[in-house]
């Protein structure tokens, strides 16, 4: 009986420190994310936050915008309108868990040949952390006024 005790003692010891990374692993954000917005003119939107909680599992960031819209002019002048769907991964290495200043950026852009964009607006865009294909934060973005 003395033999069985002993075992039953390592199985819950060694199931007790598999568990124990596995729980302390809790992302959360502790700054932002914080959206910027280059200018109307620019066409550049970035967002930033420090994530922690996550261990030492390499970490992917999307910045994703459903609904971009802007403008373009062509060689002949005149002013074309673009509606789109922008989307930017990066990927980060956390240290100590965390991972400061996690910035993605995205921009619009005009086909080769035409000036702009022009009266850039970014709405429906999202933040998301994941790790290893798994999402494990999101956050849909307030947008400073453009």
């Amino acid at each position: 009986m003395t033999r069985f005790k002993y075992v039953a003692m390592l199985l819950l010891f060694a199931l007790a420190f598999s568990i124990a990374p596995a729980l302390a692993q809790n992302p959360h954000f502790t700054s932002g994310p914080t959206a910027t917005v280059g200018g109307p003119n620019d066409g550049t939107l970035t967002a930033c936050s420090t994530i922690a909680g996550l261990g030492n599992t390499p970490t992917d960031i999307t910045l994703s915008c459903s609904d971009v819209t802007f403008q373009c002019i062509n060689k002949a002048g005149n002013l074309n309108n673009a509606h789109e769907t922008l989307t930017a991964t990066q990927q980060f290495t956390p240290h100590n868990g965390t991972i400061k200043n996690a910035c993605v950026s995205i921009a619009a852009t005009c086909p080769k040949g035409q000036a702009g964009p022009f009266n850039v607006q970014f709405q429906g865009c999202t933040y998301t952390v994941s790790q290893n294909g798994q999402v494990v934060l999101t956050s849909n973005l307030s947008l400073p006024t453009q």
